[in-house]
């Protein structure tokens, strides 16, 4: 199975990150986007005015899924379920738990008791919604087919970003959910080092404990990076080297390499 893969960069080290389930999958989405929203809200150019608007709505577009709220609240309540259980043990920070699960209960109580659609709010604004339309159409959005987006553009970059946290607002509920769901399970294992042989790597899975994350830190001197693809009971790893011009086909790594990684389970 081959899923999606995001990275970051922390201390000169790649970070890639394969969700294994639904509900991380779409946490992963919706940070990238949060992400591109708060890197160019910052920005007084237009190209980063037009890129905050287009992460707006490409969040509004990942909400429109119908089970959305079931799934992050799934995911919520089995990490509530988990950490529960803790409570039995005497080498846990009694205090910080409690304060973790009653967080997790506030963020899913949220979920049950707000019943209509997360971003509703803006799916109503008709002025967003002729934006978003045209996202689709290829080439992008057009000034000459909207010209109250075209003079909406040209306010002062204070009163753009004014409007711009205003409607971001909406979605702070969900940003809240999903930086708790993946700060728990990034954080449920610390990242291993481990040594592959000709650029392949296998590593078995426990069907019965099921892994929500892979994640592999390479150091930024490397040239090479993973492909995955996991099952149920498995997941293979592969390194490649890439060749960006000509054919662009990159080559599998034949020398053993060092890497860290982390199967995240909760």
């Amino acid at each position: 199975m081959q899923t999606d893969i995001t990275s970051t960069m922390q201390n000169n080290q790649i970070i890639y990150e394969m969700p294994l389930n639904d509900a991380v999958r779409i946490c992963l989405r919706l940070e990238n986007l949060f992400h591109q929203f708060d890197k160019s809200i910052h920005e007084s150019a237009m190209l980063a005015t037009k890129n905050a608007m287009n992460a707006l709505l490409k969040i509004l577009e990942v909400t429109d899924r119908p089970d959305i709220k079931s799934k992050l609240s799934q995911t919520l309540t089995q990490y509530t379920s988990t950490l529960s259980q803790l409570n039995r043990s005497t080498q846990v920070d009694a205090p910080r738990l409690q304060t973790t699960l009653r967080k997790l209960e506030a963020l899913n109580h949220y979920l049950h008791t707000h019943h209509a659609r997360i971003g509703e709010p803006l799916r109503q604004n008709d002025f967003l919604y002729q934006i978003r339309t045209n996202l689709t159409v290829p080439g992008g959005v057009c000034d000459y087919r909207l010209p109250a987006y075209m003079l909406w553009q040209n306010k002062t970059p204070v009163e753009k970003s004014k409007d711009l946290k205003a409607w971001m607002e909406t979605f702070q509920p969900l940003r809240d959910i999903i930086e708790a769901i993946l700060q728990m399970t990034r954080g449920s294992m610390p990242l291993q080092p481990i040594t592959a042989e000709n650029g392949f790597y296998l590593q078995p899975l426990n069907p019965t404990v099921p892994c929500h994350l892979i994640r592999l830190a390479i150091s930024t001197q490397q040239n090479f990076y993973p492909e995955f693809s996991a099952g149920k009971h498995r997941i293979t790893i592969r390194f490649l080297t890439p060749s960006y011009f000509g054919t662009g086909k990159s080559t599998q790594v034949q020398t053993p390499l060092s890497f860290q990684l982390a199967c995240c389970k909760i």
